[in-house]
Protein backbone atom coordinates (compact mmCIF):
# COMPACT_ATOMS: atom_id res chain seq x y z
CA UNK A 1 0.00 0.00 0.00
CA UNK A 2 1.18 3.30 -0.86
CA UNK A 3 -0.67 7.08 -0.83
CA UNK A 4 -1.66 6.12 -4.64
CA UNK A 5 -2.86 2.62 -4.56
CA UNK A 6 -2.88 -0.90 -2.95
CA UNK A 7 -1.82 -4.18 -4.61
CA UNK A 8 -4.65 -7.47 -3.21
CA UNK A 9 -5.25 -10.99 -3.95
CA UNK A 10 -8.00 -12.08 -4.13
CA UNK A 11 -9.70 -15.37 -6.50
CA UNK A 12 -12.30 -13.01 -7.44
CA UNK A 13 -11.96 -12.25 -11.58
CA UNK A 14 -11.86 -8.50 -11.94
CA UNK A 15 -11.90 -6.41 -14.61
CA UNK A 16 -9.29 -3.93 -15.92
CA UNK A 17 -10.87 -0.87 -15.03
CA UNK A 18 -13.73 -2.06 -12.73
CA UNK A 19 -14.23 -0.14 -9.58
CA UNK A 20 -14.42 -1.24 -6.30
CA UNK A 21 -14.82 0.24 -2.43
CA UNK A 22 -12.14 -0.33 -0.46
CA UNK A 23 -12.73 -0.42 3.45
CA UNK A 24 -9.81 -0.19 5.85
CA UNK A 25 -10.12 -1.17 9.51
CA UNK A 26 -8.03 -0.59 12.44
CA UNK A 27 -8.05 -0.91 15.94
CA UNK A 28 -5.76 2.28 16.98
CA UNK A 29 -7.94 3.92 13.75
CA UNK A 30 -11.22 5.54 14.86
CA UNK A 31 -13.27 4.97 12.13
CA UNK A 32 -12.98 2.68 9.20
CA UNK A 33 -11.72 4.73 5.95
CA UNK A 34 -13.79 3.55 2.86
CA UNK A 35 -12.33 4.69 -0.77
CA UNK A 36 -13.36 3.95 -4.05
CA UNK A 37 -10.68 2.12 -6.55
CA UNK A 38 -9.84 1.22 -9.79
CA UNK A 39 -8.34 -1.91 -10.82
CA UNK A 40 -5.26 -0.63 -12.99
CA UNK A 41 -2.94 -4.06 -13.77
CA UNK A 42 -3.58 -8.30 -12.93
CA UNK A 43 -0.58 -10.35 -12.22
CA UNK A 44 -2.18 -13.72 -11.54
CA UNK A 45 -4.17 -12.85 -8.24
CA UNK A 46 -2.89 -9.92 -7.43
CA UNK A 47 -4.63 -6.99 -8.22
CA UNK A 48 -2.82 -3.06 -8.82
CA UNK A 49 -5.90 -1.11 -7.22
CA UNK A 50 -5.35 2.98 -7.71
CA UNK A 51 -7.69 4.95 -5.25
CA UNK A 52 -10.02 7.40 -6.61
CA UNK A 53 -9.68 9.63 -3.61
CA UNK A 54 -12.10 12.85 -4.11
CA UNK A 55 -11.88 15.13 -1.38
CA UNK A 56 -9.14 16.85 0.94
CA UNK A 57 -10.48 15.29 3.95
CA UNK A 58 -10.06 11.36 2.26
CA UNK A 59 -6.56 12.30 0.97
CA UNK A 60 -5.75 13.23 4.71
CA UNK A 61 -7.36 10.16 6.35
CA UNK A 62 -5.42 7.92 3.68
CA UNK A 63 -2.41 9.33 4.43
CA UNK A 64 -3.03 9.41 8.43
CA UNK A 65 -4.20 5.03 7.86
CA UNK A 66 -0.81 4.97 5.57
CA UNK A 67 1.38 6.33 8.79
CA UNK A 68 0.13 4.23 10.96
CA UNK A 69 0.63 1.15 9.34
CA UNK A 70 4.04 1.77 8.80
CA UNK A 71 4.64 2.60 12.47
CA UNK A 72 2.68 -1.18 13.09
CA UNK A 73 4.68 -2.76 10.28
CA UNK A 74 7.75 -1.31 12.08
CA UNK A 75 7.21 -3.46 15.19
CA UNK A 76 8.23 -6.32 12.89
CA UNK A 77 11.53 -4.97 11.60
CA UNK A 78 14.40 -6.52 13.35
Amino acid sequence: MNDGGIAINTNAELSIGAQAKIEFALLSFDFPLTLRGVVRNRAGNQYGVEFLVTSAAEQEHLILFGEILRRKAGCFDA
